[in-house]
């Protein structure tokens, strides 16, 4: 998983950053037009060894864009043209399932790394809506599942893609499956937009009161939600199912044992052992040519 320095521009600022404000903006624009694409880390070059950038502006706008784009840790921003995002986004539209793991990142990478992806790929179905219309209509209707949805959407943090998603990106045929243990923390208007919700049991008082007040057909459900048991849920899709419906969760790896193994016609992957074989040689390669 890598982002090249290279394929960020100052457009994605606003997705990596979501405080970064209009000077930043004009700011990293003007860096953009005068570096190139290597913009990023020449700015932070100069301004390491001169205390400034290669182009005149305020101090504290420089500082705060700089300590903006030092916050990108190498190894997850390194500096060059790949980027992982660019095979998402094409296997996402030929109907392949894409799953990111992003358990071993820092909470601030976690978020740029899941609001990159999702702005890269809902802007990408939107520009073929707005440009080219019957490419467009070739796309498989995409939904982003989100697991917790309160960290993204809280009405007390920046706003970030996943509002904009399940607030306008249905006509694009962009959906937002929201997966959250606590709904009183999403955006009023953003939870009204998701109408089809699997409600299982929650414990805290406040986020019944938010369900059952915001949601059809849950006026008198509190008590219910409270004494749902594992695997039980109420299920609320409007405008098509106009009442609360009881439904069973199955358990994943369960519901694979009787599905049985599918054939992707994908290639066998190489054993760990093997692979960390052939890592070793190589670290041992470069140490002898570095001799």
């Amino acid at each position: 998983m890598a982002v090249g320095l290279h394929t960020i521009t100052p457009e994605k600022l606003g997705t990596l950053f979501a405080d970064t404000q209009p000077p930043q903006r004009r700011l990293a624009w003007a860096l953009y037009r005068k570096l190139g694409k290597q913009w990023i880390e020449s700015s932070l070059e100069t301004y390491r060894t001169e205390g400034n950038v290669a182009v005149r502006a305020h101090k504290s706008v420089v500082e705060a864009l700089m300590q903006k784009l030092s916050s990108l840790p190498h190894d997850l921003f390194p500096a060059s043209d790949y980027t992982f995002v660019d095979s998402i986004t094409q296997n996402v539209c030929q109907g392949i399932t894409c799953l990111i793991d992003i358990s071993g990142l820092r909470s601030d990478d976690q978020n740029r790394i899941v609001c990159l992806v999702a702005s890269t790929v809902a802007e990408h179905y939107k520009r073929l809506w707005e440009e080219n219309y019957e490419e467009w209509q070739k796309l498989p209707t995409l939904l982003m599942t989100l697991g917790e949805t309160h960290e993204f959407l809280d009405p007390n943090k920046p706003r970030t893609i996943f509002s904009d998603i399940a607030l306008t990106y249905r006509k694009y045929r962009v959906g937002l499956n929201a997966i959250t243990p606590r709904p009183s923390r999403i955006n009023f208007d953003v939870f009204a937009e998701l109408w089809t919700k699997v409600i299982m049991k929650t414990e805290l008082r406040k986020d019944r009161a938010y369900l059952t007040e915001n949601t059809p057909y849950l006026g008198y459900s509190d008590t219910e939600i409270k004494m749902l048991d594992v695997g039980e849920a109420l299920l609320i899709s409007e405008p098509k199912i106009r009442f609360a419906a009881p439904i069973k969760v199955a358990h994943y790896p369960e519901y694979l044992e009787t599905r049985g193994k599918a054939d992707y016609g994908l290639q066998e992957s190489g054993k760990l052992s093997d692979l960390d074989k052939h890592l070793k040689q190589l670290s041992a390669q470069k140490s002898v040519s570095l001799q």
